[in-house]
């Protein structure tokens, strides 16, 4: 019993270690991003469905109108929970459309709390998959 103990507590010890980017250095990689790319931002999506989105740590996510459609959404201030949560809410000021500095996001798990939508940036699905991967570093091959 005691060897599974130490197994478990030693696994789970591995786990707490992994090298994932903190809320700071994904505010600063995506800033970078966004500076490299010379995105503009858009002050509003149109004809606006959720397809599908993935958190970029609390203050940015991407989110797909359509498989094929990614945008990047920054908000005015660091999300609590946005970063591990299961599913978000959108709140919208018109059923259609998503509006920077109007609508919101809620993270699934702490409902009630909405983040306010600072800018919106299109993407290209290479943008998207270069921002999701900043979290996956290479692997070392030495």
């Amino acid at each position: 019993m005691k060897k599974f103990l130490v197994v478990a507590i030693l696994a789970l010890l591995t786990m707490a270690c992994t090298n994932h980017l903190s809320n700071e250095e994904w505010k600063n990689q995506v800033e970078a991003k966004v500076k490299d790319w010379q995105l503009q931002s858009l002050p509003t999506i149109t004809t606006f469905t959720l397809d599908s989105w993935s958190s970029l740590g609390e203050r940015y996510l991407i989110i797909r109108t359509s498989p094929s459609r990614p945008y990047l959404i920054e908000l005015n201030s660091r999300c609590p929970g946005l970063d591990f949560a299961n599913a978000i809410l959108t709140e919208q000021s018109t059923s259609t459309s998503l509006s920077a500095r109007f609508d919101s996001i809620t993270p699934g798990n702490s409902p009630g709390i909405p983040c306010q939508i600072s800018k919106i940036y299109p993407l290209t699905k290479e943008q998207a998959k270069t921002l999701q991967a900043l979290d996956n570093p290479p692997a070392d091959k030495s």
